[in-house]
């Protein structure tokens, strides 16, 4: 697990990798090949908004944007959402969902993993 840097602080130009400071968490952007971010269409009683799952889309479009700027060279790490749609009612549309991503400013190369 890394912890990486939130997606509105990505935009901050006082974010430069490593010293002097050390909390841009960009560097190990670097060393990664794949990051995920996974959600759960339904845990008990509460389903999964379709707006909450294109911030994530977006925040790992932050995030890559981010780790390109930082470090230029290829490979870029890859980046997938993942959702598990583990509930039969309300059903999850993943071709809504899909035409929100293509709404949206999310860049092409962040994946829908659909479970």
């Amino acid at each position: 697990m890394v912890n990486l840097p939130r997606r509105a602080a990505l935009a901050q130009q006082n974010l430069p990798d490593g010293i002097p400071n050390t909390r841009s968490v960009l560097a190990p952007l670097a060393d990664l090949s794949l990051i995920t971010k996974i959600k759960v269409s339904a845990t008990q009683m509460e389903w999964l908004d379709y707006g909450e799952v294109l911030r994530d889309f977006r925040k790992l479009s932050a995030i890559l944007e981010a780790a390109q700027a930082q470090h230029p060279d290829p490979p870029l790490l890859a980046a997938y959402v993942g959702v598990f749609a583990n509930a039969a009612r309300p059903r999850f549309n993943f071709d809504l969902l899909a035409s929100r991503i293509r709404a949206t400013d999310v860049r092409p190369d962040v994946k829908l993993l659909k479970f």
